[in-house]
């Protein structure tokens, strides 16, 4: 739960990643990799929906560079999700 005025933050896999549409699609943004994990893929639109439940969502990007297997760079957002209403959200 989370009360009124609450934060929540949340990181995610960004479609712009290098690991995306690498391996098996299972799904819309569903991927499973070369190494056998399952990973969804998020844009910004569907943060915006995954999402929608919060009174307000700010998105940003943020790279990490990354050597297991190779060099490489991911791309992820962060997500800073507020509650403002009465209302309780159940995350």
């Amino acid at each position: 739960m989370l009360n009124k005025n609450g934060v929540a933050y949340f990181i995610t896999s960004s479609d712009q990643d290098e690991d995306y549409r690498k391996g098996k699609a299972i799904g819309d943004h569903l991927i499973v990799n070369e190494r056998g994990v399952m990973k969804y893929y998020y844009n910004e639109d569907s943060i915006k929906k995954e999402f929608q439940i919060f009174d307000r969502i700010e998105i940003n990007t943020f790279s990490e560079m990354h050597t297991h297997d190779y060099l490489h760079e991911h791309i992820n957002y962060v997500i800073k999700c507020i509650k403002q209403g009465d209302k309780i959200q159940r995350c």
